[in-house]
């Protein structure tokens, strides 16, 4: 019997993942507008912990999703070389007293979360505001382009193949057993599906240059906005900005250092008065209940989207369900 032949049409967490996790049993086709590795995918920072949100709970099947990621990561890594991703940790700052009870709650409650005094998160990361924080031991900086780099030579290793084509409709592809949308913004574009309850959120960040007379970061900073290292720990990566209502998607560097900077140089003083080198901007979609949408269209159609701003989080584990969802058809078949 032949291998089916499935088209994933995107190329961001989503499609890569995707695209992996059916690659073993599947003959696959990745289908990719021009320039969409320059997607919002990319322009996020990486952060990947399973404590979101602004209460710090454990996110919906959060530790299944980073153990998911974590795997990927270290295919990407084996694949270039190099890891695509710091695990030393990361640190969560709250911004108000309120927060503060429930990011306690959060270290009580898990054993991989500390609890730090604001004297201890200072040793940690000298010059960071003088509040207290929690340190997240098992928490991911994800370097995001190099990651999608190691997935591309992951996915040709196994045979996979790449196609440049804007797909504007369901019916443009034929021949394929099953069609997996996985598209962030260019849902928004895509004809011929039914009506879906979702909402573009555009997301802004900020690269300034790192001075020279500080010592880097040693772990990603989340408050407000979060502050990364970025590899070579010359500059640092700010944001985001969470915009509902925009006019371009293009990059708005006075929207994007209005709402940004302030709160960095709130959360990290030695960098106030510092400007911004570069702007990049991308569009997530959002859905309802803030979770991802998966959803068969018909016999032959997927469509997955609705990370938000937890693609890291859950691109990967619900790549493996849709995996587990086919394999459920194939069987159901024979």
């Amino acid at each position: 019997m032949r291998n089916k032949k499935i088209a994933v049409v995107g190329a961001g967490f989503a499609g890569m993942a995707t695209a992996w996790h059916l690659s073993k049993d599947y003959e696959i086709t990745i289908f990719s507008s021009p320039n969409e590795i320059q997607s919002a995918s990319t322009v996020s920072a990486g952060l990947l912990h399973p404590y979101g949100g602004a209460k710090a709970k454990n996110n919906w099947r959060g530790k299944e999703g980073v153990q998911s990621t974590l795997k990927l990561l270290r295919v990407a890594s084996e694949m270039i070389g190099q890891k695509v991703y710091d695990d030393s940790g990361i640190i969560r700052i709250p911004s108000n007293p309120e927060q503060e009870e429930y990011f306690k709650n959060c270290a009580e409650i898990n054993s991989d979360v500390r609890w730090l005094s604001k004297h201890q998160c200072q040793d940690m990361v000298p010059g960071v505001v003088h509040k207290p924080a929690i340190f997240i031991e098992s928490g991911i900086t994800v370097y995001p382009a190099r990651y999608i780099e190691g997935l591309i030579l992951a996915l040709e290793s196994r045979g996979v193949t790449f196609v440049t084509s804007t797909i504007s409709s369901v019916e443009n592809i034929k021949g394929y057993d099953y069609t997996i949308f996985c598209i962030g913004a260019g849902v928004f574009q895509l004809n011929s599906l039914p009506e879906l309850k979702l909402r573009p959120l555009k997301g802004q960040i900020l690269q300034l240059p790192w001075p020279e007379d500080i010592e880097p970061l040693p772990y990603s900073l989340n408050s407000k906005i979060y502050m990364v290292m970025s590899e070579d720990k010359k500059s640092c990566y700010v944001g985001s900005t969470f915009e509902r209502n925009f006019e371009t998607e293009d990059v708005d560097l006075d929207t994007a250092c209005t709402y940004i900077l302030p709160k960095l140089y709130s959360l990290y003083p030695l960098l106030e008065g510092m400007k911004p080198i570069d702007c990049k901007s991308g569009i997530r979609v959002a859905t309802p209940n803030h979770l991802p949408l998966v959803q068969q269209i018909n016999e032959k159609v997927w469509i997955f989207t609705g990370l938000g701003s937890k693609g890291l989080l859950y691109h990967s584990l619900i790549a493996e369900s849709i995996r587990e969802e086919i394999a459920k058809i194939g069987m159901c078949n024979r």
